[in-house]
């Protein structure tokens, strides 16, 4: 084994440590997390601490740059914990992939500090657009599902860009031009619209901005290799990292379901053999899916990531 190996594992190990330090807390928070539907800020100073929310920033501004089995193992362990937290921490280090398409004195600027957290909604058709200005972009309209907000310092908006004129801005390919503005939370009016059953603490409320002006300068296109500053590894990987909280917490937080399917199908027998069993069918793809889920992420990329997509 080569020193890189070596490293690599205790790398791996470490985090592993970190997420499992947090469990007891996690399980001990569980209430608190559902009864006010965000998680409590002592489980968020904990994660900080412990460079959970860097995992996936580059090093150069102080991440740790995980490869995606080591991510998606901690979040494997933090799901089995507290879904709510697990699935925060999925879609808050997805939006973090924006870094390396940032100059480095803005992604030090969002990123650089210990709650340098980003969150966002959906691209949605009609959510909003942004109109280009001398300096930056004029941006209105509204975002839902933006997970892990409440304990986010930044808030992001995919636009559609119009120039001056209100013609739409096209890309190479022909297709309208959508663009990430990044700005503080606080410029943003919080709509507080969580009200819900499953997954209520990952507070992902509503956001608007009227006629709010961003600069050039924060902002960016995702998994554009042209405006990419980082290492070629991190072209392509933001989507991909971004759905990889679909599968490890997915998985995670089905595991007990799943279960009580498995065990009393253990002792079918010879019926195991028999595919008009569909009870035995379902047994099957659960411990198949359990087996696979995570090598898969790094084997096959988006085809199994997807599989627990929502």
């Amino acid at each position: 084994m080569d020193g890189s190996s070596v490293t690599d594992a205790a790398l791996r190990q470490d985090y592993l440590d970190r997420a499992q330090e947090l469990v007891p807390m996690l399980l001990a928070a569980g209430d608190e997390t559902e009864k006010h539907r965000q998680v409590p800020e002592p489980i968020v100073a904990a994660m900080v601490e412990r460079g959970i929310f860097r995992m996936l920033l580059p090093k150069s501004i102080g991440g740790g740059e995980l490869d995606p089995l080591t991510y998606t193992a901690v979040l494997e362990i933090l799901a089995a914990a507290d879904g709510s937290t697990a699935w925060c921490l999925g879609q808050n280090s997805g939006c973090s992939m924006t870094a390396p398409y940032l100059s480095h004195e803005m992604a030090v600027e969002i990123f650089g500090g210990p709650r340098g957290i980003l969150a966002w909604g959906p691209e949605l058709p009609g959510a909003g657009k942004c109109v280009a200005v001398e300096g930056g972009y004029r941006v209105t309209g509204r975002w839902g599902f933006a997970t892990g907000s409440r304990h986010a310092s930044w808030l992001g908006a995919h636009c559609p860009v119009f120039e001056a004129d209100g013609s739409p801005r096209l890309g190479a390919n022909g297709r309208q031009v959508v663009r990430t503005m990044l700005a503080p939370k606080s410029e943003a009016t919080i709509i507080d619209n969580w009200q819900v059953l499953g997954l209520r603490g990952t507070g992902s409320d509503s956001y608007e901005f009227k006629d709010h002006f961003v600069p050039e300068a924060r902002t960016a296109i995702r998994d554009n290799a042209a405006e990419e500053r980082e290492d070629e590894k991190w072209n392509g990987a933001g989507e991909t990292h971004h759905a990889q909280p679909e599968c490890g917490t997915g998985q995670r937080e089905h595991q007990p379901a799943l279960g009580h399917v498995l065990h009393p199908c253990a002792d079918i027998g010879e019926k195991v053999a028999a595919p008009e069993e569909p009870e035995v069918g379902v047994a099957q793809g659960a411990d198949d899916l359990r087996k696979a889920a995570v090598p898969r992420v790094g084997e096959s990329g988006r085809s199994s990531i997807c599989l627990f997509d929502r």
